[in-house]
């Protein structure tokens, strides 16, 4: 939907409606635990965590 438009034109607007976001701390908190979790994939000996 947005192929069309480049990235510095979207950028801005899109700042601003991330900007007027009042759930930005939540969605900020689940990406911090979302790259945290990803980012453990694949160091943990096989077994560890499973249940």
């Amino acid at each position: 939907a947005f192929e069309q438009f480049p990235m510095k034109m979207l950028s801005n607007p899109m700042g601003v409606l991330w900007d007027a976001d009042p759930t930005k701390p939540l969605w900020s908190l689940m990406a911090k635990v979302w790259y945290t979790m990803r980012d453990q994939v694949g160091t943990l000996p096989l077994g560890v965590g499973v249940t």
